[in-house]
């Protein structure tokens, strides 16, 4: 109860602050918006949110279902590019009568990117990018951000959680559409 009010609270106040600033009526939030390449930087994918949340970082997490929905969206307003793509397409960004475009990234090279959000970018036909953290690569590493989380939720957080726990396998030398991922 207390963390969903705190949450509602902390989302209420983002957005009023956005609001104040007057944010929402920069060039890229109106009609300049095709200019303006859209990038959505994912981290984690998973099944099962509620179970991962428990034991990772609930901000960087989306859900296999939610990931879809969102695809599905996007798909219907703008045309997904590589980031390649997005880069030779030139200073207009979109060309003119198209969709703006969006590219999709994935941070930190979790396993779970490859296992859960792969299947689904190559089902619907989606390009996408993966930056790897190349040191973590086949190992059972944390990150710095993870254990800093892990640390502090053992502390102050439900009891039960501990960094052994909470161990993901990075991505090894997979090959995903034949680039190698280190």
């Amino acid at each position: 109860m207390l963390k969903s009010t705190m949450r509602s609270l902390i989302k209420s106040g983002g957005a009023a602050t956005i609001h104040g600033l007057r944010v929402n009526r920069l060039p890229v939030f109106g009609k300049d918006q095709r200019k303006f390449p859209l990038i959505i930087g994912y981290h984690r994918v998973v099944k099962d949110f509620e179970s991962a949340s428990q034991r990772s970082m609930p901000s960087m997490l989306v859900s296999t279902a939610m990931l879809e929905a969102q695809l599905d969206w996007l798909a219907r307003h703008y045309e997904f590019v590589s980031l390649d793509e997005l880069r030779l397409s030139g200073p207009s960004r979109s060309p003119r009568g198209k969709r703006p475009q969006a590219a999709i990234t994935f941070d930190d090279g979790y396993a779970d990117f490859y296992w859960n959000a792969h299947p689904l970018l190559q089902r619907k036909g989606i390009p996408s990018a993966v930056f790897v953290v190349s040191s973590l690569v086949g190992t059972d590493g944390l990150q710095v951000h993870d254990e800093l989380y892990l640390l502090l939720a053992g502390a102050f957080g439900p009891s039960g959680v501990c960094l052994e726990d909470a161990g993901e396998k990075w991505l090894e030398d997979t090959d995903v559409d034949g680039v190698a991922t280190t």
